[in-house]
C-alpha cells in the first residue's frame, strides 16, 4: 500500500489535524492505526462533482500530461478536489481497519489503489467565506506539508458541448490553473 498518500476523506469532508493516530494489535501481533488521520468534521458533502483532470507533473515538460479523475466534494461551509482513487484507498483501508483486518491484509487489498493515485494534493476551499486555497499533500509515510493560496482565480471557459447527466443537462466546462 502506498503509504505517502494517508489524506482521508470519506464520504464527509474532514479536516486534517495531525497524522498521529492511535494503534490497536490486530489478531496476528502485527499493529495498524486504528484510524488512518486524527481528523474534525467541518462540513458533509452535499454535492460529488467527477472531474477528468489533465496536468503536467512537470513543469520543464509541459506536453508531457497525466490524466486522471478527480472529485470535487461541496458543503455549505467547505470544498474539497482530490483524486477520486486516493478517496476510494482511504476508505478501503478505514473499512479494513474497522473490520480488525491484519496488516498484510490491509495492505494486499489497498496497495493497488494508492498506486492509482495520480494527482498527490489534497485541496481544501473554504468557499464562499474566502478565496483562499488550502493546499495538502502527504510527503513521506508520516510527514506532510500545507501552505495556503489566497485569491486564486480559475478562469473557466464554457463551450457549447452539452451533455444529459441523471436527467441534468450539462454544459462541458474548461479551466486553466
Amino acid at each position: 500500500m502506498n503509504t505517502t498518500n494517508f489524506l482521508v476523506f470519506i464520504i464527509s469532508l474532514f479536516l486534517v489535524e495531525s497524522l498521529v493516530a492511535q494503534t490497536r494489535v490486530s489478531g496476528n501481533g502485527l499493529s495498524a492505526k486504528s484510524d488512518t488521520i486524527s481528523k474534525e468534521i467541518v462540513d458533509n458533502a452535499k454535492y460529488r462533482v467527477y472531474y477528468a483532470l489533465l496536468f503536467a507533473k512537470d513543469s520543464t515538460m509541459p506536453d508531457k500530461k497525466t490524466e486522471c479523475r478527480t472529485i470535487l466534494l461541496i458543503g455549505s461551509k467547505v470544498s474539497c478536489f482530490l483524486d477520486y482513487n486516493s478517496l476510494r484507498k482511504d476508505s478501503l483501508y478505514d473499512a479494513l481497519i474497522r473490520r480488525n483486518e491484519n496488516q498484510v491484509s490491509i495492505i494486499s487489498q489497498a496497495i493497488s489503489l494508492g498506486r492509482m493515485v495520480k494527482f498527490k494534493p489534497l485541496i481544501l476551499k473554504n468557499h464562499p467565506k474566502s478565496n483562499s486555497c488550502l493546499f495538502q499533500q502527504t510527503v513521506a509515510s508520516s510527514h506532510y506539508y500545507e501552505y495556503t493560496d489566497k485569491g486564486i482565480d480559475i478562469k473557466w471557459t464554457l463551450s457549447d458541448e452539452e451533455k444529459a447527466i441523471s436527467g441534468y443537462t450539462c454544459t462541458k466546462a474548461t479551466c486553466s490553473y
